[in-house]
């Protein structure tokens, strides 16, 4: 991402946050074709950690139970993350 973007003070514009949301995509795609079952994990947790419960999250919209259990776990860590320490866009 670039730094402009990941460094940015405020509300991200749309453009901006559609290149920010490509994150998901671009850490599973690094990882895919694992042969190891924690790449395979990593992998899965990479691509649906900004999902939400609701749909309302990315990439794929995924809801509730179809979200992996692993990548729910890991987004509420990044929550309470952003909600205890400085970042930028806060």
């Amino acid at each position: 991402m670039p730094d402009a973007i990941l460094l940015k003070r405020g509300r991200l514009a749309p453009k901006q946050f559609g290149i920010m949301k490509q994150h998901t995509i671009i850490g599973a795609t690094m990882l895919c074709g694992g042969h190891t079952r924690l790449i395979r994990l990593s992998e899965t947790i990479a691509r649906s950690h900004h999902e939400r419960w609701d749909g309302s999250g990315y990439p794929d919209g995924n809801t509730g139970d179809g979200i992996p259990l692993a990548a729910r776990i890991v987004g509420v860590v990044d929550f309470f993350d952003a909600m205890t320490h400085a970042r930028p866009y806060r």
